[in-house]
């Protein structure tokens, strides 16, 4: 699979698509998410502004690992489901 990018300097975008459904969510609204187990955080090789390869990280709202799976695949990034968020924001 070629390596996607560039990824935008600023925003979680790859080729225009936001790889991170919670972008723009408050900690509060992503907190409660994950508190239930639906927020999953994926990770995935593409390319910086500048053209190197670099390491991502990502994340997605699903009912199961399953569900995170298939739309970590849809996505068509080379995403890697890696578990699900404990929380956002200072502890």
């Amino acid at each position: 699979m070629a390596v996607p990018g560039p990824v935008h300097p600023t925003r979680p975008e790859v080729g225009g698509f936001c790889f991170s459904e919670m972008h723009g969510f408050g900690d509060a609204y992503v907190n409660r998410l994950a508190a239930k187990g639906k927020v999953w955080v994926t990770r995935f090789r593409a390319l910086t502004h500048d053209g190197r390869v670099a390491m991502f990280g990502g994340d997605l709202i699903a009912e199961t690992y399953a569900e995170a799976e298939a739309e970590a695949k849809r996505r068509g990034l080379g995403e890697v489901v890696v578990g699900t968020l404990e929380m956002v924001g200072r502890l």
